[in-house]
C-alpha cells in the first residue's frame, strides 16, 4: 500500500527536490551533527557511538547567533542531551521528552506554537524543528494502524509501544530474526507512522502560515537517516550504509519560486551553506558542501560525489546512481534505481570500482590535509 502523504507532496510541488539525496551516515547523532555543522560526520567528532561533537566544531547556530540572528530550536531526540554537544548556540531552545514525541510529535508543535504566539522576530531568524516520526516505536494512531494492517491482529512480538526494544534486541543479536509475517507487520506500522508524520507536517505548515514565517522563510526538509526492514539483512538503522538507511528526502522551498527537480547528487553537507546564503552570511572556507540554491540553479552534474561514513569503520561514496562502500578488505559496489539498491557481483565492473575507491581516498586525504593545516 502506498503511503498517503498529501501535505509533503504539496510541499514538494512548491520546492526544489533532490531525489538522489543522501545522509552521510546511518544514525541520528553524527547525522544531525553534519546537518548543523556542514562537516562530514568524522570531522565533527560525533561519529563514534558515545562521542559528542568536538568543542572546536562551530555549529550553524553559533555562527548565526554571533552575527545577530536569533536561533530557535525545537528538539525531541535523545541525542539532544546537552552531553552530546548539539545544544550550543540556541537563543531559544525547547527540548521535549523523545519517548513522548516518538508517539505523537504534537508536543513539539505545541512548543513551536507557544513560541510563535509570543511574537516571531521581524528580523532574520533560524528555526530548527526536529520531529521523531517516522521512527521506532512505530506507534501510529489506531485509525492509521488499522488501515495499514488491513484489519489483521498484531502478532505476538509486534507490540507498537515496545518495538524500539525489539529493534534494539534484533540489532545486537538478543532476539531471533523476525519471520516474514512479523517483518510485514513491523514495516506496515512504520509506513503508518510515516502517514501520521504527514499529518504532523500539515499542522506544522499551518503553524508556519499562522506565524507569518511561511511567506518569508526558506524551508529545508530532510531526515537524519532512513530505515531498513531486512532489505539488506537488518532491521532499523545504524547497522550499515545501505541505501534504505542513508537515502533521505531533501527539498528546499523558496516562497514564490515554484517546484523543480535537481538530479545533482546532494546531501546533508549542503544544508549549512544553504542556510548561510539565505541569511546573507558568508560561507566559511573548508566546508565540503555547497548551497542547494546554487546547485539547483546550475546545470545538472553527473560526477559530483559525496562521502558516506559509518561508525564501524565503513567508508563510501555516492556519485550519481553509483555507490561504493569499503571496510578493510570488504568492498560493495551498487547501483541505485529509485528506492532499489542493486548490488553488483564482485569484479563485475572493476574499472568503476577502482575509480570510486580512488575518489574515496582522494576525499579522505584532502580532509586530513585540511584538518592538519
Amino acid at each position: 500500500m502506498a503511503v498517503p502523504m498529501p501535505a509533503i507532496q504539496a510541499l514538494m510541488g512548491e520546492s526544489t527536490v533532490f531525489p538522489g539525496a543522501t545522509a552521510h551516515t546511518d544514525y541520528t547523532k553524527p547525522s544531525v551533527a553534519t546537518i548543523l555543522s556542514g562537516l562530514y560526520p568524522s570531522e565533527t567528532g560525533a561519529l563514534p557511538r558515545p562521542a559528542p561533537v568536538d568543542k572546536d566544531v562551530v555549529l550553524v547556530m553559533e555562527r548565526l547567533e554571533k552575527a545577530g540572528v536569533e536561533t530557535v530550536g525545537f528538539m525531541s531526540n535523545y541525542f539532544f542531551n546537552p552531553a552530546f554537544g548539539l545544544r550550543r548556540g540556541w537563543t531559544v531552545q525547547s527540548f521535549v521528552d523523545p519517548w513522548v514525541a516518538a508517539v505523537d510529535d504534537k508536543v513539539v508543535l505545541d512548543a513551536f506554537d507557544e513560541w510563535a504566539k509570543a511574537g516571531v522576530p521581524e528580523g532574520p531568524v533560524f528555526v530548527y524543528v526536529h520531529l521523531m516520526g517516522a521512527h521506532a516505536p512505530y506507534a501510529p494512531p489506531k485509525d492509521i494502524e488499522d488501515i495499514f494492517l488491513g484489519g489483521e491482529d498484531l502478532l505476538k512480538r509486534i507490540v507498537p509501544l515496545e518495538t524500539s526494544n525489539l529493534v534494539t534486541d534484533l540489532t545486537v543479536g538478543k532476539a531471533k530474526r523476525l519471520n516474514q509475517g512479523e517483518t510485514d507487520q513491523l514495516r506496515a506500522l512504520y509506513r503508518g507512522d510515516a502517514a501520521f508524520h504527514d499529518r504532523i507536517v500539515e499542522r506544522l505548515i499551518g503553524s508556519l502560515e499562522a506565524s507569518g514565517l511561511a511567506k518569508r522563510a526558506l524551508l529545508v526538509y530532510t531526515a537524519d537517516h532512513g530505515e531498513e526492514f531486512y532489505e539488506n539483512g537488518h532491521v532499523g538503522h545504524g547497522t550499515g550504509l545501505w541505501h534504505h538507511q542513508v537515502h533521505v528526502p531533501l527539498f528546499v522551498r523558496v516562497p514564490g519560486a515554484g517546484g523543480r527537480v535537481s538530479t545533482t547528487t546532494a546531501g546533508h553537507v549542503d544544508i549549512v551553506p544553504t542556510i548561510l546564503e539565505a541569511l546573507g552570511q558568508p560561507v566559511p572556507d573548508g566546508l565540503p558542501g555547497r548551497s542547494l540554491l546554487g546547485i539547483a540553479a546550475a546545470a545538472p552534474e553527473i560526477d559530483r560525489g559525496l562521502l558516506l561514513q559509518q561508525w564501524m569503520g565503513r567508508w563510501g561514496i555516492v556519485v550519481g546512481e553509483w555507490k561504493l562502500v569499503r571496510r578493510e578488505d570488504e568492498e560493495t559496489l551498487s547501483r541505485i534505481h529509485g528506492a532499489v539498491e542493486e548490488i553488483l557481483e564482485a569484479g563485475q565492473n572493476p574499472v568503476l570500482a577502482r575509480y570510486l575507491a580512488a575518489r574515496i581516498e582522494w576525499a579522505r586525504r584532502d580532509g586530513l590535509a585540511a584538518e592538519a593545516a
